[in-house]
């Protein structure tokens, strides 16, 4: 019976796994430009298989094929895209744990709002945050080991990192605790140090940009070191001063300057397109966070409430921002602003990081005013019941989130409007109802210009504000649905 069955398997398609290794120590090596993004793409490997004829007489025998060896099996991009999402559950929870303490700063029920200093503190953690999940990726990204050393030294970073998202939120603290987040990124970077130098010893195309990413090291541990010791405001400065110079150093290795400095020895092995993907995920988890403030906790209340309506109009004015993001200027064909010069490059770079602490914020602000729709800075009180001290309080947090909400959604369409220029459209005039892509992004400036004068009005409440904002969105993305149809193209097909 066992044999009939097997006799009955289909061993014309045999699947091969990219998760069988031939050693658990390997000679580090550099992702090879023969790589391309298809390879990192695929998810199996297929082989057909050619069974040879069975005997006339007798049960069937089984086909044992002699499975290909070498890339079709040992494929690490594609282990490391399935293992990225993992990865990516880790920021989930750092992402979430600095939402929560920024709104609790910002908009806490028990003092008046504080939104500056909180701003500062929450885009200093963010940063952080964003270094070591983008030092990581870039990591995972270059290198093509994939051995027991490579997979340990991750683990490694992300136990480090998930104690630097449990620490985060008391960085700024004057007890001796805080400094666990502190110690703990200086850990990560000389964790990054230690590896790439040991690998250098293999790879030498690595070694003139180990070293000067080790001298640009030294460079910000006069700061780092410092603000260990010290309490607020000093260590917030430091540690600034410090987040400033290693992104300028960062922002130096990518201009022509340092390519020629390094030579021959910086080995090409830069993927565009996965680099791209992994920067696009990272503003998903950013989007999941806001999507995900309007069910953790039950805030839109029990049952169809006046919470829930605003609820739908928050959803909404993601769903616009998600589309303005993906669909860039609507050009059909277009060379990516990462594949065109350096600077634009490091500007789509820059674009993303603030276009993601800004969305973060604008979730994090939003949540009062679909929590308290109708309260407003010259109404504080419910009809019928005297004005307390928490409710001017509570009046303040709601003007001050119209505020963060107003300026963080401009900067965000601000972003999102400059990564979509960055790339060169290649469509040719005519091919679509309206060619020129400033024209069709031209209703977001628009959009800018009310959106940061809507909080100037203290009578306008939560609903009303975020109502009048996501017209203004929907409105903007049906002109750029409509301006990016085919010229021969309608409302209708016929």
């Amino acid at each position: 019976m066992a044999t009939l069955i097997r006799s009955q398997s289909n061993h014309e398609e045999v699947e091969t796994t990219p998760f069988a290794h031939k050693y658990l120590l390997k000679r580090p090596r550099l992702r090879q430009s023969s790589t391309t993004s298809s390879l990192a793409l695929s998810t199996s490997t297929s082989i057909r298989l050619v069974r040879s004829p069975s005997p006339s007489h007798g049960p069937p025998h089984d086909t044992h094929p002699s499975l290909p060896d070498g890339p079709e099996i040992d494929n690490p991009a594609v282990e490391k895209r399935r293992f990225e999402l993992f990865i990516d559950l880790i920021w989930v929870g750092i992402i979430s744990n600095l939402a929560e303490h920024f709104s609790d700063q910002a908009f806490g029920p028990d003092e008046l709002p504080i939104i500056g200093p909180a701003v500062f503190e929450f885009i200093i953690s963010f940063l952080i945050a964003w270094r070591i999940w983008k030092d990581l990726q870039e990591f995972m990204t270059k290198y093509h080991t994939n051995d027991l050393i490579e997979r340990l030294f991750v683990v490694w970073i992300l136990i480090l990192a998930m104690l630097f998202g449990n620490n985060a939120p008391y960085l700024f603290d004057a007890r001796d605790s805080s400094n666990v987040a502190i110690i703990v990124f200086i850990l990560v970077l000389a964790s990054f140090i230690i590896v790439e130098t040991a690998y250098s010893i293999f790879i030498p195309s690595l070694r003139r940009e180990m070293i000067l990413r080790v001298a640009f090291t030294g460079l910000t541990l006069p700061l780092w070191i410092p603000a260990t010791f010290t309490t607020y405001p000093t260590r917030p400065s430091l540690i600034f001063a410090a987040i400033v110079v290693e992104y300028t150093l960062a922002a130096f290795l990518a201009t022509p300057p340092a390519e020629r400095l390094l030579k021959q020895d910086r080995f090409e092995s830069f993927d565009a397109d996965h680099w791209v993907e992994r920067i696009q995920d990272f503003f998903i988890i950013i989007l999941g966070e806001g999507v995900m403030s309007l069910i953790k906790g039950s805030p839109l209340g029990r049952g169809i409430t006046a919470q829930a309506s605003t609820g739908v109009l928050a959803l909404l004015a993601y769903y616009v921002l998600s589309g303005f993001y993906f669909n860039g200027d609507q050009s059909r064909r277009y060379v990516h602003a990462v594949r065109r010069t350096w600077w634009r490059k490091s500007l789509w770079l820059s674009a993303h990081v603030t276009m993601s602490a800004s969305t973060l914020i604008l979730g994090v602000s939003s949540v009062p005013l679909i929590q308290n729709p109708f309260i407003n800075a010259e109404t504080p009180a419910i009809k019928g019941r005297s004005t307390t001290s928490s409710d001017l309080r509570l009046a303040e947090n709601i003007y001050a989130a119209k505020w963060a909400v107003s300026i963080n959604l401009c900067i965000t369409v601000a972003c999102q409007t400059a990564i979509a220029l960055l790339s060169r459209s290649l469509d040719r005039k005519g091919s679509l109802k309206i060619s020129n892509r400033y024209v069709r992004l031209l209703p977001r400036l628009l959009l800018i210009a009310i959106t940061i004068c809507l909080p100037i009005d203290r009578k306008m409440g939560g609903a009303p504000f975020l109502g009048t904002i996501v017209i203004l969105l929907l409105a903007c993305l049906f002109w750029e649905w409509f301006a990016s149809l085919q010229s021969d193209g309608g409302f209708f097909e016929r």
